[in-house]
């Protein structure tokens, strides 16, 4: 194998002034308001759940169900509701400054494409420390983009924390080979060495102690929504700790964090964006990436995979397909996270002001 290796405010950015038009701005509550997820997104709060549930269910019957088809679910998020997710940052960016702000939207997609270039050159000359960044930002990145809101009562941090953990330990406490082959197969891409074993070991001496916290904290923050009779967090927080700790237990833990990537991260991503609208043409470009919008970075991503999969691989190797797909995610994630967090702050601005005038 060859080696690879809106608001109409005024927001600061690196010495940039942003503003947008009016008739471009975003909502001023924020994308994550009980109130905008109650009337137009509830399905993926309670349809990604149920969605891994199902697999489970599927798995119990047909025990090598998971093991088997363990690359499918990173590789549909190839083309379905995953990388198209990813794609969508332009449309945001387009909607954030605006319809006819052009400088600053393709200062913006600079800064965004040279993040990408900045973490594809550390992934080249330190896989292993790429890899461990990669871990981190997605702990961080799932816990606070995949959360559904709640009162305040139990800190957003603490959730945070448990579910990012619980996520990237889990898997690994429970069936820590596929996860290490995983692991050696983004090391060889990236032309250096499989992890030695003395630096496996104490990951996987670490991981049962990593997850045993999440559940434990877990645990007690579902016991915090009941004291606090925030019985609706309770619900949420019990349906969606008990699918996830029995999906990351049970399943082959590369299908496990492919599909939650796919039908809870992407899904629930894409249909907040999206509103109510579920089946039309429109729609299944979006989920597909093909709309204007998402194409311009999505078709060239898609190109970029399929002939680097031809360059560095002889025959079909699934483990070492996923982690070329894994190196895409790690080289978008950073850029992807920092304007979801820029945009996110500026919602929360706009919202604070107009409570400010209406109080």
């Amino acid at each position: 194998m060859k080696s690879i290796n809106s608001t109409g405010e005024r927001l600061p950015l690196s010495g940039v002034v942003i503003s947008g038009p009016p008739s471009r701005s975003f909502p001023a509550s924020s994308p994550f308001s009980p109130g905008i997820i109650e009337s137009k997104t509830a399905s993926p709060w309670t349809l990604s759940p149920l969605l891994l549930a199902a697999l489970c269910i599927v798995n119990a019957f047909l025990p090598e169900f998971s093991t088997r088809y363990a690359w499918v679910p990173f590789l549909a998020s190839l083309f379905f509701l995953g990388m198209p997710h990813g794609a969508s940052d332009f449309a945001r960016m387009g909607d954030f400054f605006g319809a006819h702000d052009w400088k600053n939207r393709c200062l913006f997609f600079s800064l965004y494409l040279f993040g990408m270039g900045l973490v594809l050159l550390l992934s080249l000359i330190a896989p292993g420390l790429s890899l461990l960044g990669f871990v981190a930002i997605s702990v961080w990145h799932f816990g606070r983009s995949d959360l559904y809101p709640a009162r305040g009562t139990v800190p957003s941090f603490l959730r945070l924390a448990s579910r990012g953990m619980m996520l990237l330990s889990l898997p690994i406490a429970a069936q820590p080979e596929p996860v290490q082959n995983l692991v050696d197969g983004w090391m060889s891409i990236l032309g250096n060495e499989a992890l030695s074993e003395m630096a496996w070991t104490r990951v996987t001496s670490t991981a049962p102690v990593i997850a045993g916290i999440s559940i434990i904290s877990s645990i007690l923050i579902i016991a915090l929504f009941g004291l606090c009779r925030d019985f609706a967090s309770f619900r949420r927080e019990l349906l969606e700790t008990a699918v996830l700790v029995t999906m990351l237990i049970l399943l082959n833990p590369v299908f496990a964090l492919g599909a939650y990537f796919l039908l809870w991260h992407s899904l629930r991503h894409l249909k907040i964006q999206s509103g109510r609208e579920v089946f039309s043409f429109n729609r299944l470009r979006e989920l597909c990436g093909l709309d204007p919008r998402r194409a311009i970075l999505f078709i060239p991503t898609v190109a970029a995979y399929v002939v680097l999969s031809f360059v560095l691989f002889d025959s079909w190797k699934p483990d070492l397909q996923v982690a070329l797909l894994l190196i895409f995610f790690a080289v978008v994630t950073p850029s992807h996270e920092i304007l979801h967090a820029i945009i996110q702050r500026s919602r929360s601005r706009a919202g604070n002001r107009v409570l400010s005038v209406l109080s």
